[in-house]
């Protein structure tokens, strides 16, 4: 479960209520005085209605005179002069349980990327809870995991083809949307399985999903028509925490022509043979998922672009093109780095362009495929200059200034400050997934110069 709270200029209350003991019950309250402003209560990842007539968590409304202000308040902001500014967020997430060490650190990752710069955002929601077998059922062909408080969902099936496999512990992790990892989407529900014994030899296993997890990776996936479409990453190695992190293992694709699709249970499956047990991801593609480019920047040195990525799981890459552009739009390739063993790449561009100078990486797979990278840019001028990048965004937003370090102030229409924050170098990513539709101002200082930039979030 987890509660949202924003402050906003004005006037507010945020209150969170929870009872001693083992409480099951949390009620939120929350003052606004703008209609764009809601507490929104998630319970096992799906959001709980507005009851009419109340004012249940969902509902907003005047209780009392007392405020309680998140963070601190700060002078007159610029673009509401006589009122307070600098409000923050807060996020409340509450489990039912004591988090393991990963999980706790994917709560982190999460934080960090929802509401801190200079990120790369890997999730966009609550990070999955997740639910373990304690009970099998064998039906003498199959053993069917189950956890005994929602028997009727199954997680997995294993037909061990009478080999002795031991131990075994399967988990499921279901997020509340489908993710996306280096642009390829995936299925928000995801596995870990383990046996105490690997013998040698073919098994089978069934993963188990439903039709609700499917039509949510349509969302992101419109040319999703069909179950037999899907296919899926088996990631070994050091890593199986239901985390997708393939830095240290090895990826194996399960190709759809692999793959048996069905229904059992009243779930659908994917059916699919294994050598062995470890951690399961279903998208779609003829790849496993893609190359994790674990940085990209760039800087200006000398009247040139220091190019430099940093990559992790290099499997079927060939290598990257470098492309360039000066106007964002229209970019051509300047040169070729191949893949080799190490993990550390750099390029450099003698050739600046007077201004504005956009690059992105064209990752080349083996079989011809390739994906594109985030762009980057370098202004080149005498004068201090401020821009920033795409118009119109959906998650990320990249601020850039010939002069650094600098700060930004993020401001929505009626002046509320939305985000803020500093950056050591000439461009800085800001996460706006916390952001909704509209329009918005960012203003950038640097070198005793101010610019006020605008852009929309669609």
């Amino acid at each position: 479960m987890s509660a949202g709270l924003k402050g906003n200029t004005g006037y507010n209350q945020n209150t969170l209520n929870q009872t001693q003991g083992c409480a099951k019950i949390i009620n939120a309250t929350f003052d606004k005085s703008l209609a764009s402003e809601e507490v929104k209560i998630w319970l096992n990842g799906v959001l709980q209605p507005k009851t009419p007539g109340t004012t249940d968590a969902n509902n907003t409304n005047n209780y009392g005179s007392h405020k309680f202000y998140l963070g601190k308040r700060s002078a007159n902001c610029t673009f509401c002069p006589g009122v307070m500014g600098e409000f923050y967020y807060a996020e409340i997430i509450v489990y039912n349980r004591v988090l393991s060490p990963s999980e706790k650190t994917q709560i982190n990752t999460y934080l960090q990327n929802k509401y801190f710069s200079g990120t790369a955002a890997s999730f966009v929601n609550v990070p999955a809870m997740p639910t373990f077998n304690d009970a099998v059922y064998d039906d003498n062909v199959w053993k069917h995991s189950y956890n005994t408080a929602s028997p009727n969902d199954v997680i997995a099936s294993v037909k061990d083809n009478c080999l002795t496999l031991g131990t075994r512990n399967d988990t499921v992790y279901v997020a509340p949307n489908a993710g996306i990892y280096n642009g390829q989407p995936y299925m928000r529900r995801h596995y870990v399985i383990h046996t105490s014994l690997n013998p040698v030899g073919t098994k089978k296993v069934r993963l188990y999903y439903t039709d609700a997890d499917f039509a949510d990776l349509q969302t992101l996936l419109p040319s999703l028509t069909n179950h037999n479409q899907l296919v899926v990453t088996k990631y070994n190695g050091a890593n199986e925490d239901g985390i997708f992190n393939p830095a240290g293992g090895t990826l194996t694709l399960i190709p759809s022509a692999q793959i048996t699709t069905g229904t059992a249970f009243g779930q659908r499956y994917l059916q699919f043979d294994v050598s062995g047990f470890s951690e399961f991801w279903i998208h779609t593609g003829n790849t496993p998922l893609p190359l994790d480019l674990l940085s990209f920047t760039v800087t200006k040195r000398n009247n040139e672009a220091q190019l430099s990525w940093k990559i992790a799981n290099m499997q079927q890459v060939a290598g990257f093109e470098i492309e360039k552009s000066i106007n964002g739009n229209d970019y051509a390739p300047i040169g070729y780095v191949p893949i080799s063993a190490k993990d550390q790449y750099n390029f450099t561009d003698p050739h600046l362009s007077e201004r504005n100078n956009y690059y992105r990486l064209k990752i080349m797979d083996e079989d011809g495929q390739f994906t594109y990278s985030k762009t980057v840019m370098v202004l080149n001028t005498e004068k201090t200059e401020m821009v920033c990048f795409p118009n119109p965004i959906h998650e990320e937003l990249n601020i850039s200034s010939s002069a650094y370090p600098f700060t930004y102030h993020l401001y929505d229409l009626y002046g509320n400050e939305m985000l803020t924050g500093v950056s050591a170098n000439q461009q800085i990513r800001v996460s706006c997934t916390s952001l909704s539709k509209g329009m918005y101002m960012i203003k950038v200082v640097s070198n005793g110069e101010i610019k006020t930039l605008k852009f929309t979030k669609e």
